[in-house]
């Protein structure tokens, strides 16, 4: 039952996410390039699973390069 609960929650989340790439633009100014917006979905991760926070037991060198 907790996934049915976060489902509205990331239509809330995607729908105002849209909404601020639209706030900036102009209606009689051109087109401008859209931001990149990347969502990384993890299950059962904390905050110190990453090696980046400490973590010695995993090595995540990608994750790790998008934090810094």
């Amino acid at each position: 039952m907790k996934s049915r609960k976060s489902i509205p929650f990331l239509f809330l989340i995607f729908h105002l996410l849209s909404l601020l790439a639209k706030a900036g633009e102009t209606p009689n100014a051109p087109p401008q390039k859209q931001p990149n917006i990347l969502v990384l979905l993890t299950d059962d991760q904390g905050w110190g699973d990453l090696s980046i926070h400490g973590n010695l037991n995993l090595n995540t060198p990608n994750l790790d390069s998008i934090a810094r």
